[in-house]
């Protein structure tokens, strides 16, 4: 078909306190705007979608949310993007689930995709794309 490769892939992951999704941190190898997804893990619905453009490729390009994004406590979200090309980290010392001040990150999760939709492959010890977000707890 002569077509770019794409994947959809980011993370899932729960938090124990109500909480808010104000930023997101993304290290591509590609220069593009892409398609970032935030869904309802248990669902697998769609909650919120972004675009955002990609300038550097070999530093984080943070993407501060105009609207802050709600995450209900104890509930599994996911976070994705769809891109044509990614960086991947194997975890050697450590798997996936992941904790860090009142967040849990569950698992790395990709498939091969032109378009968002959930990706449905799960993994605990490779990183697919690498995003970070930034979160506000609720006190």
């Amino acid at each position: 078909s002569g077509r770019e490769p794409g994947w959809e892939l980011g993370f899932s992951f729960t938090t124990t306190k109500d909480a808010r999704l104000k930023g997101i941190w993304i290290q591509n190898p590609v220069k593009a705007t892409i398609p970032v997804s935030v869904w309802d893990a248990e669902t697998r619905q769609l909650q919120y979608s972004f675009s955002f453009r990609i300038t550097d490729t070999l530093q984080y390009n943070h993407f501060i949310l105009q609207q802050h994004v709600p995450l209900m406590a104890n509930r599994k979200y996911c976070i994705s993007m769809n891109v044509t090309g990614y960086y991947y980290q194997a975890l050697s010392f450590a798997k996936f689930p992941l904790r860090a001040n009142n967040c849990s990150m569950s698992s790395s999760v990709e498939e091969e995709t032109h378009y968002p939709r959930y990706p449905q492959f799960e993994w605990n010890n490779l990183v697919h794309g690498l995003m970070d977000m930034d979160i506000d707890f609720k006190q």
